[in-house]
């Protein structure tokens, strides 16, 4: 629709396409959220993120290109993104060098917010919780076993990271500290996400005309 309203110069088209998309990837930390929480509230059902993002580059929907190249992330690999493994579309070069450097920058974001995650943090605050056999299989420190979290977590909230994996492994707590912590780092995260993708700050990234 949104490619139709330009190649034909239809507005009311366009601007529907347009609005779903920024419904649907939003600059705003909490609407993400929510959005997240139930995918049953996106106006664009059943999509696949890749060619929605070629298509958010292509028109200069620019606002909707840090989520959408998030949940490329979260979805495929990058060998999956590059190779069109699963997808209906072909990602150009610029494309696929901006979700490579992403990727790399997300690592390296992680690696620095994510400090707290590792042994020594636990050793400090609860020795019990530092414990290697109680922590053995699936406990954080075994989960993290000193390597940076993998991307498709960063700004995702405590809930679908940690079930599973943390949680009941943490004394209580070092569960809230370790929430309160994993909340105020995807906050920082979301903010800085645009400058992941080469584009401005969120208060300075603007569709085009």
């Amino acid at each position: 629709m949104l490619k139709l309203g330009r190649k034909y110069e239809i507005a009311a088209f366009r601007d529907d396409a347009v609005s779903r998309l920024h419904h649907d990837y939003p600059t705003q930390f909490e609407d993400w959220d929510r959005l997240f929480a139930n995918t049953e509230l996106r106006k664009i059902q059943h999509a696949d993120q890749a060619e929605l993002l070629n298509l958010a580059c292509e028109t200069g929907v620019s606002t909707c290109i840090p989520a959408l190249g998030l949940e490329c992330l979260y979805e495929r690999s990058l060998e999956q993104l590059f190779s069109g493994i699963d997808s209906q579309i072909t990602l150009p070069n610029s494309t696929k060098v901006m979700l490579a450097l992403a990727a790399e920058l997300l690592h390296r974001e992680q690696g620095k917010n994510f400090e707290w995650l590792r042994k020594n943090y636990w050793e400090d605050h609860c020795e019990a919780c530092a414990d290697e056999e109680k922590n053995s299989e699936d406990g954080v420190i075994y989960y993290l076993k000193g390597e940076v979290p993998d991307i498709s977590g960063t700004v995702f909230p405590w809930n679908k990271v940690a079930s599973g994996h943390w949680v009941d492994r943490l004394c209580e707590d070092c569960e809230n500290l370790a929430k309160a912590e994993w909340e105020c780092c995807r906050k920082k995260l979301w903010e800085r996400l645009p400058t992941f993708f080469g584009l401005p700050a969120w208060k300075d990234l603007k569709d085009d005309d």
